[in-house]
């Protein structure tokens, strides 16, 4: 029987691990246009993408906006519903580079406290036009293109303050629910392919070892997270049936974002079912007993 109350409090702690890696929150920037070209809707995001929204307090968030120009921009957020956003009247074709930093925030997990910096990135094509998208902005981690995203190809470079990093971890997800997870070579490079139309979200997340104080909350290190969304075409869509996706220097592990909403609640599933047997073969010993 003690083996069995041991196996039912490993598997506990198996879901509530689970939980918390399925919880783990995103900043992402989506964007749309208004009317026949007349306005941008910019939308930042605070959650997990293809899940779920959390409350986001306007206050905590900054956007700005790149025209095709070069021009920068901070914009106003306002609050309609949970997610802070704006609007942008497009006066020139182009791409328009919205980028958005959160508040940092610390958080402890495991006796080890983290300062939480997140930031995101969206590109907004109107037209044909001025592209600056592989220019690098003044967020401190970076995802800069280094192919043409309408290729069916994505090479990428990762960047710390304006360098190179090497191993950070990349995850992108694709409208099909796919997901695609590699690392940053030594030159802070990765490469993927992308094999469907829609929207893409590519993220990179590298945590170092600083101290500091947060808020009269002291951490000992710093998890960056960054965001880039992009659309890509249907017409636009080129892939080299010959070919597979390849990540610098590791291996590419396909799953699904679904996957997340199947496994969790088979886990509790079993979870329950084996508590449900030990409280069946409990009760059936005991009745052996009585006779």
């Amino acid at each position: 029987m003690k083996k069995q109350i041991k196996i039912l409090i490993m598997m506990f702690v198996l879901v509530m691990a689970f939980s918390i890696t399925a919880s783990a929150h995103e900043l992402w920037i989506e964007t749309n246009e208004v009317g026949d070209g007349e306005e941008i809707k910019v939308e930042v995001l605070w959650g997990h993408r293809g899940d779920f929204l959390d409350n986001a307090d306007h206050e905590n968030y900054r956007l700005f906006v790149r025209y095709p120009n070069d021009t920068v921009e901070e914009l106003e957020l306002e609050r309609r519903g949970v997610q802070p956003r704006s609007f942008i009247v497009p006066t020139e074709k182009g791409e328009y580079v919205f980028w958005a930093e959160r508040k940092p925030s610390a958080f402890t997990r495991e006796d080890i406290t983290t300062l939480s910096v997140q930031m995101a990135k969206n590109v907004f094509r109107f037209g044909e036009g001025n592209t600056t998208l592989e220019q690098p902005t003044d967020m401190p981690l970076e995802i800069i293109p280094l192919s043409n995203i309408d290729r069916g190809n994505f090479k990428g470079k990762v960047l710390l303050e304006g360098e190179t990093v090497e191993g950070a971890s990349v995850s992108v997800y694709g409208p099909g629910e796919s997901t695609v997870m590699t690392e940053s070579n030594a030159e802070g490079i990765f490469e993927v392919d992308i094999r469907e139309a829609g929207s893409w979200l590519v993220k990179a997340n590298i945590a170092t070892e600083e101290e500091g104080e947060m808020e009269e909350t002291a951490y000992t290190q710093v998890s960056r997270t960054t965001t880039l969304v992009f659309d890509i075409e249907q017409e636009e869509l080129v892939t080299d049936t010959n070919s597979e996706a390849v990540a610098t220097d590791e291996s590419i592990i396909n799953t699904s974002n679904s996957s997340t909403n199947m496994i969790f609640p088979g886990v509790i599933g079993l979870f329950l079912g084996v508590a449900a047997t030990l409280v069946f073969t409990k009760k059936k010993s005991m009745r052996n007993i009585d006779k």
